[in-house]
């Protein structure tokens, strides 16, 4: 299978059911990514393992195997919105480095939480990063991704029976999240979540930096205990941001 170089830790498989996409653009779209979360996390340039980006009929995900991942997107044509939205969920996944093999015990829902956040800031960094660009299609592709982004982002992507969450009614829903361990199940309260997070880690994008100190997700049992592990593991660069994240949540 042949691949093409989209930097040196990315490749993307020459897989025609990726459609006819605009390369050039879509691989400065991942690039653009791959250099924002090195900026935020304090790795530049950040490298973990390289990744192969290969195409997947029925959803994103991100495969550990040896000396390398695999990152799978459900993705065809120019939808960049899609583009930006899968890689920088499955890419957060790669930075955390924890098992990836498909098990949804212990935090593995907070984990997946934060991916999301991945996904809704860099489509709006993007955005915003775009808006400004002296090349005319770069302000054009800014304005129909936030047209996507408007409409995507205000509506659930997987049915849900819930009404939409309130920012108070965060922590009781958090506590519960953990008893139904189906990811399938709880990913639109994933999303719901990230929404309303989201802005405390665009108010300080050190916030990022708590990825680094994960480990796998799967091993906590407590969010309080993984907060009490992220305090004493951050820096003062976000150490506030880190509390106000945890009494949103907590």
């Amino acid at each position: 299978m042949k691949f093409y170089t989209i930097s040196n830790d990315l490749s993307i498989s020459n897989d025609e059911r990726f459609g006819n996409y605009d390369k050039y653009t879509v691989f400065e779209l991942l690039r653009n990514i791959e250099r924002n979360f090195s900026i935020c996390i304090g790795k530049m340039p950040y490298s973990n393992t390289p990744c192969k980006i290969l195409y997947h009929p029925l959803h994103p995900m991100i495969v550990n195997v040896p000396y390398e991942r695999i990152i799978f997107l459900s993705v065809s044509h120019n939808n960049m919105f899609e583009w930006i939205y899968q890689f920088s969920h499955e890419y957060c996944h790669n930075i955390i480095n924890g098992t990836m093999n498909g098990d949804t015990g212990g935090l593995s829902w907070f984990e997946e939480t934060v991916c999301e956040i991945a996904s809704i800031y860099h489509v709006r960094s993007t955005c915003n990063q775009y808006q400004t660009s002296d090349y005319s299609y770069l302000r054009m592709l800014a304005e129909d991704i936030q047209k996507r982004n408007h409409d995507a982002l205000l509506s659930l992507p997987y049915h849900t029976t819930h009404q939409s969450i309130r920012h108070e009614l965060l922590p009781p829903i958090v506590e519960n999240l953990h008893r139904t361990q189906s990811h399938d199940i709880n990913r639109g309260l994933y999303r719901e979540i990230a929404q309303i997070a989201t802005p405390l880690f665009e108010e300080n994008k050190n916030l990022w930096k708590i990825i680094l100190h994960f480990g796998d997700s799967r091993q906590w049992n407590s969010l309080e205990d993984l907060f009490v592990h992220l305090q004493e593991t951050s820096d003062d660069s976000y150490s506030v941001s880190l509390k106000k994240l945890h009494d949103m949540l907590l």
